[in-house]
């Protein structure tokens, strides 16, 4: 997972989305909407998720915005007949803005858009998408500290999602869960919901079914970064050594359509670097991370680079640190390496 490769590749891939299709208009209130305006809004919302995987939340938020408000106004004055479908547009849309208000910090605003997009998927009947939005809602609790409230969530995301959802939408619940419990210490549990995480995409992959739209992005390496993240939390000796492993598997494997969350991935295998003591290795991920995030103009994985700057303070006098500390200083992509 080089940085200017990912970068690279982001632009040349953006540009292809950057030239919007002629939409569909959208019906008059109470008008039956043509066939083709349903696939074609779904289809927007698929590219402004892409563009914010490649050039950060920033980038798009103003026009996903807007695109949300002008389904949620369809959906008000739909006709009965098609509510359902429409509110299914809604739980998707909401589902992006939630997640870009999240990387942005603004959590208020995150956690209004989820539970808006939970009840538009329940009014869709959509209980995969209704259970991941819902475990959604977890993570940004465990975000702020909530750990609690997180657990609440958690479980009722697992509680819906049994007998009712896809096998990977279990899977994304149980290892959402499974980093809440970390998070409380509770390791048997953490370690339960991560064998359980692996045991549902496990089934899926065997069984050849497609997952839903929600969680298309949820994978081996996705379970092997939360994996890492969940036992990184419980920071036990063994749960180190593990953590270390499947991060390593997540940086080998990681795609270059998601350019954003690299700096995340960074971040955190620059961390389970400096539990093993390779200063200088964690030095060069955390620069990694620094210029992905300052590109992509994320808060988020920003605040979590002055994190693990903050666990390198012991080795400050370092020449990798010192090198790093000058970076960190300079706009992204000034220096060069």
């Amino acid at each position: 997972m080089r940085r200017r490769t990912l970068l690279t590749a982001s632009g040349a891939s953006a540009a292809g989305l950057l030239t919007p299709r002629l939409l569909a208009p959208l019906p008059a209130p109470g008008h039956p909407a043509p066939p083709e305006a349903f696939a074609a809004r779904a289809e927007l919302t698929d590219n402004y998720r892409r563009l914010d995987n490649l050039l950060g939340s920033a980038s798009v938020y103003q026009q996903a915005l807007e695109h949300h408000r002008q389904l949620v106004g369809w959906h008000r004055a739909a006709p009965s007949a098609e509510r359902p479908r429409v509110a299914a547009l809604v739980a998707d849309s909401g589902a992006l803005m939630g997640w870009l208000n999240m990387d942005l910090e603004q959590y208020a605003e995150a956690s209004s858009c989820y539970r808006d997009a939970a009840e538009a998927a329940r009014g869709a009947g959509d209980d995969s998408t209704y259970a991941y939005l819902v475990s959604r809602m977890s993570r940004l609790l465990a975000d702020c500290g909530l750990y609690k409230e997180a657990l609440r969530f958690a479980n009722a995301a697992l509680d819906h999602a049994v007998e009712r959802t896809h096998a990977v939408v279990r899977s994304w619940s149980a290892v959402t869960r499974a980093y809440v419990h970390a998070c409380l210490n509770n390791e048997h549990a953490c370690l339960s919901d991560i064998s359980l995480a692996e045991e549902l995409l496990g089934a899926a992959a065997a069984a050849g079914e497609p997952p839903p739209r929600c969680v298309a992005f949820h994978n081996a390496t996705h379970l092997d970064k939360w994996t890492g993240y969940a036992l990184m939390q419980l920071g036990t000796d063994r749960g180190m050594s593990a953590a270390q492993a499947a991060l390593e598997r997540t940086v080998a494997h990681w795609s270059g359509d998601f350019v954003r969350g690299s700096a995340e991935v960074s971040a955190a295998y620059a961390t389970a670097r400096i539990a093993q003591g390779e200063v200088e290795d964690a030095a060069r991920w955390t620069r990694q991370a620094y210029d992905v995030a300052a590109r992509t103009s994320s808060p988020r994985n920003l605040r979590r680079v002055y994190e693990v700057r903050a666990l390198l303070a012991p080795h400050s006098q370092t020449r990798a640190v010192r090198e790093l500390d000058e970076y960190l200083l300079t706009p992204a992509g000034s220096v060069t390496g």
